[in-house]
């Protein structure tokens, strides 16, 4: 029997939208670190205008797998000062069809920003940042903890943790948004419920001022299906929160004070930046659990919480 074309579409529409990615096959992982080799046949990419070949291999939820990829370093700061530069890794969309993956193809990946344990434990409380937002609200990137063997021809380069952030358009597929490219001219009413302060309260959270709507720095506006607003903020290196070294050497200049928290709302209603304060409030148990191996964020979250309870009190 030959079935109308409308119903042959709407039967395969759900396995197609259902298809797990890549990046969901590494979050499956259980384990709190997942080993990942990198490989360069032909030697390290040093430019963010080159991309290198590279092999990427990993043994994740459905099994191993070793897929080839494009990647170049990338970033503005990270690129300039760092001896590890972040990278960004562009799949092969018909190699991720060959192992069953959806083709969202192309993925941030963070690295400590040179060797030793300062710069590794910048690189958690980074990490840890996402895991807190993720907490928050689901409108955030999402992470995956990884240890990254990098290797270049023949020769084991090094051995250094890092982490995946998600795809921008796996994103927008997971949450059903469109991306937004234009980021001007936008008011408080032009976003979907209390994501705008939301955000903002996280950036204020993390002590980060490192970020923008207007000029779309280290933020991605999304569209919900009703064509309201969504800000998800990225890169919070410059955070107090995460204290990356070259963030304090640059703060010693006198242009970022990385203690300043700053709260950047463009919402103007107290209503709602209350309900803000006590939704954070309602998930201090489960943010104090989030960095709860990391004492020094575990004092900051308190000692967060007790400002924002007296602020609470203080409102009554």
């Amino acid at each position: 029997m030959r079935l109308p074309l409308c119903l042959f579409l709407f039967l395969i529409t759900p396995s197609l939208t259902a298809q797990s990615s890549l990046f969901d096959d590494l979050m499956a992982v259980e384990d709190e670190w997942l080993d990942v080799i990198l490989r360069f046949p032909d030697g390290a990419p040093q430019k963010d205008t080159i991309e290198v070949d590279a092999i990427f291999q990993v043994v994740s939820a459905s099994g191993p797998h070793s897929m080839p990829a494009g990647v170049r370093v990338r970033g503005r700061y990270r690129l300039v000062y760092c001896t590890n530069k972040p990278m960004n890794i562009d799949f092969k969309r018909g190699s991720l069809r060959d192992h069953g993956f959806a083709e969202f193809d192309k993925y941030k990946l963070v690295v400590p920003c040179h060797e030793g344990e300062e710069n590794e434990a910048a690189l958690m409380r980074e990490f840890l940042a996402y895991r807190v937002y993720n907490e928050l609200t689901p409108y955030s990137f999402r992470v995956r903890l990884i240890r990254l063997t990098l290797v270049v021809g023949e020769n084991q380069l090094q051995t250094i943790p890092a982490f995946i952030i998600e795809n921008d358009e796996e994103l927008a597929n997971r949450l059903n948004l469109k991306q937004e490219d234009n980021h001007f001219g936008h008011t408080a009413e032009d976003f979907y419920a209390d994501t705008e302060p939301t955000q903002a309260f996280f950036q204020y959270f993390i002590a980060n001022g490192d970020w923008s709507i207007p000029t779309g720095q280290n933020l991605k506006l999304f569209r919900t299906q009703d064509d309201q607003l969504i800000p998800i903020g990225y890169d919070f290196d410059f955070s107090g929160w995460v204290g990356a070294p070259y963030a304090r050497k640059r703060s010693s200049d006198g242009r970022l004070d990385l203690q300043d928290q700053q709260y950047l709302s463009m919402t103007k209603s107290e209503a709602v930046h209350r309900s803000v304060r006590e939704k954070f409030m309602a998930h201090e148990d489960a943010i104090v659990d989030i960095v709860r191996k990391h004492r020094d964020l575990r004092r900051y979250v308190k000692q967060f919480s007790q400002k924002i309870a007296v602020r609470l009190k203080s409102d009554e």
